[in-house]
């Protein structure tokens, strides 16, 4: 029973040793990592530790809350556990022109609220409205200040309906994708394309979470998300 326990351990180690490891932080407001994030942010890293709940250091840039720390080799997983039944849209940025190399992943609570953003510095926009329109079109509004009041309105992102239905790599070196964590969202849109369903990253969760729907987009993001 030890020398088969010892085997199954080894060829768990060469398979985790074999993938790909990343780093995904997990943002909360308030003081307590529990509830809804606002936001996730994964990048490689092969020497990852896991952390959890500890008070989020970047307080010039956001001043809101906590952060945990989840190491896997499988970040569109973990983002989805960490927003549960939440819908939320998630921006996945390359360092090649056809979307091969990934440089970051970044997940936003689409509440359509103002939320705060962890990865910029005090001298850019620091919270964020994430939403999906009515009209189907997905929208990131950046702002200077906590009240995304409209006068500090820093840039707005946006993929139409069209766009939605599509999962190729944009000009920007980025796909987007629309999660409806409880499947609560099914907007109406006069355009004849359909948002089609990426197989890839549609999970049926148990405890009570929906099958979520994972709709892909592009759209223009790389350079207002830089991690500090």
């Amino acid at each position: 029973m030890l020398l088969l326990s010892f085997f199954v351990l080894a060829e768990l180690l060469s398979q985790v040793s074999g993938s790909s490891l990343f780093k995904v932080w997990i943002y909360y407001a308030g003081n307590a990592c529990d509830g809804t994030p606002y936001n996730t942010y994964a990048e490689s890293d092969t020497s990852c530790t896991i952390a959890s709940c500890f008070e989020d250091g970047n307080t010039s840039a956001t001043g809101v809350g906590v952060a945990s720390v989840d190491c896997t080799s499988d970040y569109k997983t973990s983002a989805r556990d960490a927003f549960k039944s939440s819908p939320y849209i998630f921006v996945e940025a390359f360092s090649d022109p056809s979307c091969q190399t990934l440089s970051y992943a970044q997940g936003f609570f689409a509440s359509g609220n103002c939320e705060g953003s962890p990865n910029l510095n005090s001298s850019e926009a620091a919270h964020v409205i994430a939403k999906l329109q009515p009209d189907g079109s997905a929208t990131l509004q950046y702002y200077h200040h906590s009240t995304c009041d409209g006068s500090y309105l820093y840039a707005t992102y946006s993929a139409s309906v069209d766009v939605l239905g599509t999962h190729e790599c944009d000009e920007n070196w980025s796909k987007w994708y629309y999660v409806d964590g409880d499947d609560s969202f099914h907007p109406s849109t006069s355009s004849s394309a359909s948002p089609s369903i990426d197989e890839d990253t549609t999970t049926d969760h148990s405890g009570g979470i929906k099958t979520s729907t994972v709709v892909g987009i592009s759209t223009v993001y790389r350079e207002t998300s830089s991690r500090v």
